[in-house]
């Protein structure tokens, strides 16, 4: 069964940019258990002080990953190690992209569970799931359900963006209508994104926890926090269409903006 799967030519390649975080980078890559044959692609944004050791990652792996690597001259940002990752991937012969991050986890087969639900769903072209949020221990936060159909997310994607970047599958035949995140609103490409795929695709979510995503003040939402803010204002500006959702995304982020980080962690606690 092993040799066969080895032989089958991988559908779906994981996307993963990297910035001095190996060991984050090992466990995100660790935690991929599928029975399906996968490519993974890492973008290495620029590390100097926690390089990649190829070997180690392909030694820690399942053997049916297939690893390969991109490394970019200097750091720029996730943005662009994202985009430069989807301009490798655009040339490969794949039919989906998954998303995954650094120190984030997947559970056992969630690839094949978003698989199997794009191929009985073709009017979707990108699809999530719900989120177990963790601290930098591993200790339980929160669980994040989102809304799972195209209607509900596309109306509450003035709030924030209904679907968790490391946990999106979608169709690489996007590419053709969105060809790259947008650039111009760092720490919130994930949201500009999704703005610009609904003006052309349906969106889902699956009921189910497949990723768990570690919530860190230093990373880089944490350390981005008031610029991601920013900017997720001027993309609901930028897209307003005056329906009570969108006013109140302006004042929700608004109120979001001025609150201390420490007080939303312990009202998402009380609340999850």
């Amino acid at each position: 069964m092993k040799e066969k799967t080895m032989r089958e030519k991988p559908a779906i390649a994981i996307l993963i940019p990297h910035y001095n975080n190996v060991e984050g980078l090992c466990a995100a890559i660790e935690s991929i258990r599928e029975t399906i044959p996968l490519k993974v692609l890492v973008v290495d944004d620029g590390s100097r002080a926690d390089p990649i050791d190829e070997e180690q990652l392909r030694t820690r792996a399942a053997e049916n990953l297939q690893l390969s690597f991109t490394y970019l001259p200097k750091n720029k940002g996730i943005q662009y190690a994202l985009n430069a990752g989807l301009d490798v991937l655009r040339k490969d012969d794949i039919r989906y992209i998954a998303r995954l991050d650094c120190d984030d986890i997947c559970t056992s087969g969630r690839f094949q569970k978003q698989l199997d639900f794009m191929e009985s769903h073709s009017e979707v072209a990108i699809v999530g799931s719900f989120i177990q949020y963790v601290d930098p221990d591993g200790n339980p936060l929160f669980k994040l359900k989102l809304p799972i159909t195209h209607e509900s997310i596309k109306k509450r994607m003035f709030i924030n963006a209904m679907l968790i970047h490391p946990a999106i599958f979608f169709r690489k035949e996007v590419l053709e209508k969105v060809p790259q995140y947008p650039t111009e609103y760092k720490a919130a490409e994930d949201y500009a994104f999704y703005f610009e795929l609904l003006k052309h695709y349906q969106f889902a979510n699956i009921p189910e926890v497949l990723v768990q995503c570690e919530m860190n003040p230093e990373g880089i939402s944490g350390r981005s926090r008031k610029n991601q803010l920013k900017n997720r204002l001027r993309l609901i500006l930028k897209h307003f269409d005056y329906s009570p959702m969108a006013f109140y995304g302006i004042l929700r982020n608004s109120i979001i903006y001025i609150t201390p980080t420490a007080v939303l962690f312990q009202l998402k606690k009380a609340f999850k």
